[in-house]
């Protein structure tokens, strides 16, 4: 449920972004990305964190049906 409004047949997405210096390993930084996706809509919720701070958050307000 999102904004009010149910979905079905929804995805969830989570990307954790790595970095990589010179001369080291990939290492994961303290952001975080959930991104939600409903059949036949498209993206409904997406979610940043920075060391467990939200950042940005956007929801779907309304949709137009064809």
């Amino acid at each position: 449920t999102v904004n009010g409004k149910a979905f079905a047949n929804v995805y969830e997405i989570k990307m954790l972004p790595k970095i990589k210096s010179s001369g080291s390993d990939y290492a994961y930084i303290n952001e975080q990305y959930l991104f939600y996706y409903a059949k036949g809509i498209g993206l409904i919720y997406l979610k940043k964190t920075l060391s467990r701070f939200t950042q940005k958050e956007i929801q779907i307000r309304n949709r137009q049906i064809r």
